[in-house]
């Protein structure tokens, strides 16, 4: 596999395990009345571009989108999860047992509002170093880190994806 410098590759995982995140209150979209509210994450969409070297090192950014079923949340009803401490802390704290995957990924944290959307936070990391990157894209294709998640690439070939 190969990541084409500043295009963009998307991937759908399904949890091993759910991922448990608690809403504490302090987003600026939602009330603090739902803090201690419950959310699981059991699907992630990735969006990978390979930003070339920067800083002398390869750098591989990782967009997750962590879809959170409407009955845990509904944004109509709720506002955005967008800004939480907590539950950002309790994503990150949980993400690499729940989503094997993104055990290289580091600096996840929320992205901007107007990523958010209606079912899913939107957060963002990256992997550093060409080795790292390069374990990562080899797992993906020998599907050894995956265990009983399913993996679904999607097809877009008019990008130039392999």
């Amino acid at each position: 596999m190969h990541y084409y410098q500043n295009s963009i590759e998307t991937f759908t995982v399904r949890a091993r395990q759910p991922l448990k995140a608690t809403y504490g209150g302090n987003s600026s979209w939602s009330s603090s009345d739902l803090a201690g509210r419950k959310t699981e994450v059991r699907k992630i969409d990735l969006f990978l571009c390979n930003l070339g070297e920067r800083c002398g090192r390869q750098e591989l950014y990782v967009g997750i989108h962590a879809f959170i079923p409407k009955r845990m949340w509904d944004t109509s009803k709720y506002g955005l999860i967008y800004t939480d401490d907590r539950w950002e802390r309790e994503f990150r704290a949980g993400m690499k047992q729940a989503f094997p995957v993104l055990k290289s990924v580091q600096g996840v944290s929320y992205t901007e509002q107007g990523q958010q959307g209606p079912d899913y936070v939107s957060l963002s990391g990256v992997i550093y170093g060409e080795k790292k990157i390069q374990d990562f894209a080899n797992a993906i294709e020998a599907g050894d880190i995956l265990y009983d998640m399913i993996f679904e690439r999607s097809k877009n070939e008019e990008r130039g994806f392999e």
